[in-house]
Formats: structure tokens, C-alpha cells, sequence
């Protein structure tokens, strides 16, 4: 049967006021993994769900957030490797911690499709998106609008946003839509080793850098 353990301290004290630029990036990659942990569950969701247009565009969205997270992730794990105090703690980082570190940093800045994905589906919606996605589709692309309404609200269905969405990708590609869907695919691939490097190197962090700060050792 596992344990579970819940300590408490004076944040305040913990990241040392503010002052430590360490603790403070160690604290930034733990609200990103928390952020990471909540878009990959939306997206995990959405495999399991019937296809539909509302669930392409919640894919798209939960794959574009994700993509935002494991770039700052990234960025501040590029910050944190070049922080005078971590460097100096390094030596004494359990081996087996700093290796999940090390993988973690090494993946995050060296998988190529990581970085294909990110330029292809981690685009920032703008009006020139818009016109790509319509250049895309060209003449006679067919997409829907529609309301429903109750005495006590009223909505507007947009299934045509899904469309844009995804011209706009496919627009990116050389393979256009064909293409989006497999790579698509491959992005869970991906996710999934992600997701175990990211998870890795912020449990080794937590407990080398912030176990201890909230009072006593790992029991």
C-alpha cells in the first residue's frame, strides 16, 4: 500500500523572500508542470471522445497550450542550468536526480520534432491565419454556424472556427490537412516522452531544492 505525506511552511521562508533567483525558477517550473498536467489530461480526453468539430478545435487548443508550456518549461530550464547558486550546488546533486535534470534539459532543446511541432501547431491566432486557412480551403469549402436559445441563456455555435483552425495549420504543411492528422498523431507520441522527462526532472528538483525547505527530510 503507498503513503502519502502533506508538509506546510511559510512560503515566504521557503523561497527565501524572493531573493533566491534559484527557488524562484524552481517554483516556475512547478506552476508550468502543474499547467503541463492539466493540458495533457484535456488532451488525453479528447482521444477518447466521439470525433466532432468541438473536439478538433479542444484538441488543437490543448495541443497549443501545451506546446506554450513545454517552450517555457524549457526556457526556464535553460535559465536554471545557468544559475550561479544551481551551478554551484550541482556537484552535489544526487547522481540519479541530475540525471533526470540533464535528460529532461537535453529533450527539451534537442528533439527536432518538438521544434517542428512547435513552428507547424503552435502558431498564435492572428488575422493572417484566417487568410491562410481561407487561401487553404479555397472556393466551395462548406463550414457551419448556429444558436440555441432557453429563457435563461443564449449561444452561438461556431463549428466554422474549427475549420479556420485547422486550414491554418494545414496551410503550414506541405501535406496540408493529410499531414496535420498525422502529425497529430505523432504529437502524442511525443507528448508521452515528454511528459515523463518533464515529470522526472520536476520531482528531482522538488526534492533536492524544495523537500527539505518545508521541514525535514523525504520520510
Amino acid at each position: 500500500m503507498g503513503r502519502t505525506g502533506t508538509r506546510w511552511a511559510d512560503l515566504h521562508r521557503v523561497f527565501r523572500a524572493g531573493s533566491s533567483t534559484l527557488l524562484n525558477t524552481i517554483g516556475t517550473l512547478c506552476i508550468l508542470f502543474e499547467d503541463y498536467r492539466l493540458e495533457t489530461a484535456g488532451l488525453m480526453s479528447t482521444r477518447e471522445a466521439a470525433e466532432s468539430d468541438d473536439n478538433q478545435f479542444k484538441q488543437f487548443y490543448y495541443v497549443r497550450r501545451s506546446l506554450v508550456t513545454l517552450q517555457a518549461f524549457r526556457d526556464n530550464l535553460n535559465e536554471l542550468s545557468g544559475d550561479a547558486e544551481y551551478r554551484a550546488r550541482r556537484p552535489f546533486i544526487p547522481a540519479d536526480h541530475l540525471d533526470r535534470i540533464n535528460a529532461a534539459h537535453s529533450f527539451l532543446n534537442k528533439n527536432d520534432v518538438l521544434r517542428s511541432f512547435r513552428n507547424d501547431l503552435g502558431a498564435h491566432m492572428n488575422p493572417a491565419l484566417v487568410k491562410a486557412a481561407v487561401g487553404y480551403h479555397g472556393e466551395n469549402a462548406i463550414a457551419a454556424i448556429g444558436w440555441r436559445s432557453s429563457l435563461e441563456s443564449f449561444e452561438i455555435e461556431m463549428p466554422f472556427a474549427t475549420a479556420l483552425l485547422r486550414g491554418g495549420f494545414a496551410s503550414k504543411l506541405p501535406g496540408g490537412i493529410p499531414q496535420l492528422n498525422t502529425d497529430m498523431n505523432e504529437f502524442f507520441g511525443i507528448m508521452t516522452r515528454a511528459t515523463e522527462h518533464i515529470t522526472h526532472a520536476t520531482y528531482s528538483l522538488v526534492l533536492v531544492f524544495l523537500w527539505d525547505r518545508f521541514g525535514g527530510g523525504p520520510g
